[in-house]
């Protein structure tokens, strides 16, 4: 399931939040945040640490408990050396030499820990017990009364723990008296394993109330159920939001920029005063154009996508424009039918030639006129031109901005997180 979280974390994340008006996006940041939740809970391991005396049947508890032979049982003492592990899922707060079993019988979200022996590796089931949420002592009639076992009981005291004597004598008399002798010394009554007993469901059962996974189960049944359902709204929204890209699309096309019936463009004194009154006619024409699609396509989505946009960048279209007028004196110039041995032709020409080339009603002086000679009305209409694409290339520049941004949107597919959402509604009526 854990794989089932994260691919829907994933699919959530890339979807376009354009398409989602204010409270579906409400409802897209909280399902994020549930899904957080619900990886954290995925996350959550319950350790349960069997330990006790070398031959008190630590790895044969452990193993009927889980359903699984996870741990080494045997005559030879000691059987375990080594921390071993068996759980639903891997543990990841222990460091342990080798894999954790798959144990399928195991309470949900569990993960239970053999040890060695007390008395031959006190440090290695310390360290166990420091992680442990739950601790399982496991004492025999023969072992239960050893100073070792004691000190272990007193490591203990401070934990949640679960007094087990395995290997109990089948006849009542006898059993009866040593577990009144074991209650004597630790001080609780314990669980009692008959020897050679195969049904262990007394432990198991107490073993289960003492994890306590039944809020663990609900919480992440609500979970699962309110992130998928969450998920499902979210791809439903998106499809039947969908349609607004094609209202939107076909409003910008039809804003073209036109190629005839050009504005006059207006002359001033400086440069300075003539770039600026251009740029805001571009930005007044792209205004104008923004606000045409976001009321003719009378979709929420075209607002969207302009506040996305943000106010059009003047700044680039400035630093054109001065690009532009040095290239028109350097024509003019390189154009000149007359040469000059003053400075005062190349002023001229530093002056007049982008002017006339805006616009041609510009009054020129007989000087310039007999400087630039026949080339003149070319070179003129040429560097126009140019003007022209260059400010038309800015609006344009603009609808190709919208029309990408409607691309991408129409790249989506929602089908991708409804599938995912069903699956992981499926995996917990199968995993849960």
């Amino acid at each position: 399931m854990t794989d089932l979280v994260d691919s829907l974390h994933t699919a959530l994340i890339e979807v376009p939040e354009l398409l989602l008006d204010r409270d579906e996006r409400a409802v897209l940041t909280d399902v994020l945040v549930s899904l957080d939740v619900l990886r954290g809970i995925q996350d959550t391991v319950n350790v349960v640490v069997f330990v006790g005396p070398s031959g008190a049947g630590r790895s044969f508890l452990l193993n009927r408990t889980v359903g699984v032979d996870a741990s080494p049982e045997g005559e030879l003492r000691p059987t375990t050396t080594a921390m071993i592990a068996a759980g639903a899922r891997p543990l990841s707060r222990l460091t342990i030499d080798g894999a954790v079993v798959a144990a399928p019988e195991a309470p949900p979200g569990s993960t239970f820990l053999d040890t060695p022996s007390w008395e031959h590796d006190r440090g290695t089931v310390a360290a166990a017990l420091s992680d442990a949420d739950l601790a399982v002592l496991v004492v025999s009639p023969r072992r239960y009364a050893d100073a070792s076992v004691t000190d272990l009981w007193t490591e203990m005291r401070d934990m949640k723990t679960v007094l087990v004597l395995n290997r109990a004598p089948r006849n009542a008399g006898v059993r009866d008296e040593i577990v009144e002798s074991v209650r004597g010394v630790f001080g609780v009554s314990p669980i009692v394993v008959d020897e050679g007993a195969e049904d262990l469901a007394e432990l198991r059962s107490v073993l289960e109330e003492r994890i306590d996974t039944s809020r663990e189960v609900a919480r992440r049944r609500i979970l699962v159920r309110s992130v998928s359902n969450a998920s499902r709204f979210i791809a439903g929204a998106t499809t039947n939001n969908a349609w607004q890209i094609e209202a939107v699309r076909s409003t910008v096309e039809a804003a073209k920029t036109p190629v005839s019936g050009r504005e006059s463009l207006s002359v001033h004194d400086s440069w300075l005063s003539t770039k600026q009154s251009m740029v805001e006619s571009v930005a007044r024409r792209i205004r104008d154009r923004d606000d045409d699609v976001v009321r003719d396509s009378g979709t929420p989505l075209a607002r969207r996508i302009l506040d996305q946009l943000g106010p059009w960048d003047e700044s680039v279209l400035d630093g054109d424009l001065d690009a532009w007028r040095d290239r028109c004196i350097d024509l003019h110039e390189a154009a000149a039918s007359i040469r000059w041995r003053r400075t005062s032709g190349r002023q001229l020409i530093e002056r007049l030639s982008w002017k006339s080339a805006i616009n041609d009603d510009v009054i020129q002086s007989k000087r310039f006129l007999r400087i630039m000679g026949k080339e003149f009305p070319a070179v003129a209409a040429a560097v126009r031109e140019e003007l022209y694409v260059l400010l038309e290339g800015s609006i344009e520049e603009r609808r190709v901005r919208w029309l990408d941004v409607l691309a991408e949107l129409g790249e989506y597919q929602p089908g991708v997180l409804s599938t995912l959402a069903d699956s992981l509604e499926d995996a917990y009526r199968t995993d849960g």
